[in-house]
């Protein structure tokens, strides 16, 4: 399996750029529950996450960062 090479984001999460798109991968506590949201995103880059010319193609959340970070390479094979 592929693994990608993060590095950490402005909001306390991870971020790979892979083929022009910004993949996060964020810990999340809701519930007394650790998950991890993941979204690929293009068009605004890691320091403008959530601007008007970003676009979020694919998103979701695992109850593990590996589940994360499978989720997120099967959702980028199906990217434009």
């Amino acid at each position: 399996m592929q693994r990608l090479s993060y590095e950490v984001s402005g909001d306390g999460g991870f971020v790979a750029i892979v083929d022009g798109f910004s993949c996060f991968i964020t810990p999340s506590i809701k519930d007394s529950l650790l998950t991890w949201e993941w979204c690929i995103q293009s068009g605004g880059g890691w320091t403008s996450r959530g601007g008007d010319k970003v676009v979020t193609h694919k998103e979701g959340c695992e109850f593990s960062v590996s589940l994360a970070e499978q989720a997120l390479l099967q959702a980028l094979n199906e990217c434009p």
